[in-house]
């Protein structure tokens, strides 16, 4: 996959998508990567998506939609 970035355009959102695909550290000290997710949705020459939710938001999630 090549991702092109428009640093020119979207400067912040650039730098930090950079940040997080060669694994930089957070201002919490928690790793920022891809490593290991899938993505489920890649749209040629669009965008590519992977979802990222903690447990505890997946569990909310699923108990709003139960009841």
């Amino acid at each position: 996959m090549i991702i092109e970035l428009f640093a020119d355009v979207v400067p912040r959102t650039a730098e930090n998508f950079r940040a997080i695909c060669v694994g930089s550290v957070s201002a919490t000290g928690k790793f920022l990567h891809y490593k290991g997710r899938v993505f489920s949705t890649i749209n040629k020459g669009l965008f590519a998506l992977t979802l990222v939710m903690k447990a505890s938001m997946a569990d909310l999630f699923q108990k709003r939609i139960v009841n």
